[in-house]
């Protein structure tokens, strides 16, 4: 029997473990820290005051108690430092920058937002979609052309929710 989980290496309730509350304890620990994880800032040494409950991921050239710890989330509890090697894909928000960061390839991204199109309802607002558009081709009708290419616009921007009627 394992340890720990495979994948954050939360710890495991052991057969005929004694004082099972701490094993427990520290997997809702590990588990609290990594729930809709968000960080106070991505820096390379530990902050001078940090409060229970915070957490940093720690920025390359790590220094001090966080030195070889590149990358890792550190997040500071009432018995000290603990830190978590996050697997690629990890997403957390970054509250100093008001910004998304995530893992991939084994480094952090900040301001990255990992998504390839943006649906809202089913239907793809950014992204590859294929929105029939009139165009204008010229000749003496111009004018009816250029003005309904326009109401087609503006009518899928409304479809959108981005421009209202």
């Amino acid at each position: 029997m394992t340890d720990a989980t495979d994948r954050y290496a939360l710890p495991l309730l052991q057969t005929a473990q004694a004082q099972k509350e701490i094993t427990h304890n520290a997997a809702l620990g590990l588990i609290d820290t990594l729930l809709q994880l968000a960080v106070e800032d991505i820096i390379p040494a530990p902050p001078a005051t940090p409060l229970t409950g915070q957490g940093w991921i720690v920025g390359s050239g790590a220094t001090g108690i966080w030195a070889g710890r590149d990358g890792q989330i550190a997040a500071f509890t009432a018995a000290g430092w603990s830190y978590i090697a996050p697997r690629d894909g990890c997403l957390a928000w970054v509250r100093a920058a008001g910004v998304f960061a995530i893992l991939r390839s084994g480094s952090w991204q900040a301001g990255a937002w990992p998504v390839r199109t943006l649906a809202v309802n089913g239907r793809t607002m950014l992204g590859a979609s294929v929105v029939p558009l009139i165009s204008p081709a010229g000749g003496s009708v111009i004018d009816t052309e250029a003005r309904a290419a326009i109401n087609a616009i503006a009518g899928i921007l409304r479809s959108m929710g981005l421009a209202s009627a």
